[in-house]
């Protein structure tokens, strides 16, 4: 399809941003930090760890002390106090993930099966522990705008990122219901890979994440961005007709030869997202 006047621009980040951005995650997924940022927060106070541990008893004294150093080291939080009495505040870049866990919580109940009775922290948890495996961002984002087929995908994959394991994160996305798999017409051996909705929904968060590495990670000066609808200059989407024949000529060159990570035509199994254990507040 041509695109319009509302056509969704593309984000300000690109394919060059995916490793840091997953770095991001890899500090902010780990389970309990959520949880642990959040307490911290909703006391509007310097946190004790007796503090912690009454409003999250389920995590053991070890892990708790472990999670503390852990978000000390990676400057989401302060340590004051003394050394017998220490106490822990939010320092700056950690209060600037509040809309963060906003979307990411909205983006659970909408789209995570039974978040109902589920608490904030724990919904905004499983999302970015999703946003969180390997390789996710890379496959993702290509995506975001138009389908494509293995082969295209595999020309955005970074060096060092081997192509069996990013095979293997695309049919788990799949799988998890945030990547759909059609056959590509004229060429049934081969498949093109796109978002469903729930992958689609998850771009505002990712530009969220961007905008937060490139201030409090990368040291970047934030940029004012426009709340209008983003539009899209005609040059910026391919005609369906453009489209179609770049698949059909990616298949086209991949069919010379036999293809270690072609597909066979299985039936798929309905998607589940992924969901952790409940905790509920």
């Amino acid at each position: 399809m041509a695109p319009t006047a509302t056509a969704p621009l593309r984000p300000a980040r690109t394919l060059d941003d995916a490793p840091a951005v997953q770095q991001t995650l890899a500090m902010l997924a780990p389970r309990w930090t959520t949880w642990t940022l959040q307490t911290i927060a909703q006391r509007g106070e310097a946190t004790r760890f007796s503090d912690l541990k009454t409003a999250m008893p389920w995590i053991s004294d070890p892990s708790a002390a472990a999670q503390l150093r852990r978000l000390t080291d990676n400057g989401l939080i302060l340590r004051g106090g003394t050394t017998q009495r220490p106490h822990y505040t939010l320092t700056m870049a950690a209060r600037a993930l509040a809309p963060l866990h906003r979307q990411a919580e909205q983006w659970a109940r909408t789209h995570l099966p039974a978040t109902r009775n589920t608490a904030a922290a724990q919904c905004a948890e499983d999302t970015l522990t999703l946003l969180g495996r390997s390789h996710t961002a890379t496959l993702l984002w290509p995506l975001e705008f138009e389908p494509a087929t293995w082969d295209e995908l595999q020309d955005d994959i970074p060096p060092g990122i081997s192509a069996a394991s990013a095979q293997q994160r695309l049919q788990q996305l799949v799988h998890g219901g945030l990547v759909e798999r059609s056959k590509l017409a004229g060429y049934n051996r081969f498949s093109l890979y796109s978002l469903t909705e729930a992958g689609q929904a998850l771009g505002p968060i990712y530009d969220t994440l961007n905008q937060w590495t490139d201030q409090y990670v990368l040291g970047k000066a934030p940029q004012t961005r426009s709340a209008a609808p983003r539009t899209a200059p005609a040059n910026i989407a391919p005609t369906a007709q453009e489209a179609v024949s770049r698949h059909q000529a990616a298949a086209a060159r991949s069919a010379a030869f036999a293809l270690p990570f072609s597909h066979p035509d299985t039936p798929q199994p309905t998607p589940v997202l992924y969901s952790p254990p409940r905790r509920t507040r």
